[in-house]
């Protein structure tokens, strides 16, 4: 199970698919990565996480809810979005 955990968290392109399918809005791939042990804390070659690109790709609903899923998830205490807080 290590393993598969390792390759949960691999990037491609220097982005986790946390980060992309958290840009891309999809909710269900994001639970199903988190639940399988992907880390949201894992930053890209600028230092952005999974919640900033859900941040960043922000274009509905969904992506809001992504954003709360994630931030509960990686508990940071660094915020560069506190405007998504009151959402």
């Amino acid at each position: 199970m290590a393993v598969w955990l390792l390759q949960v968290n691999a990037k491609t392109q220097n982005r986790t698919a946390l980060q992309v399918a958290a840009h891309e809005g999809h909710q269900d791939v994001v639970i199903v990565l988190q639940n399988a042990g992907a880390d949201a804390k894992i930053q890209d070659e600028d230092g952005d996480t999974a919640f900033h690109y859900a941040v960043i790709g922000y274009v509905s609903r969904i992506h809001v809810d992504i954003i709360h899923l994630i931030h509960r998830r990686q508990k940071s205490t660094r915020s560069f979005f506190p405007e998504v807080y009151s959402l």
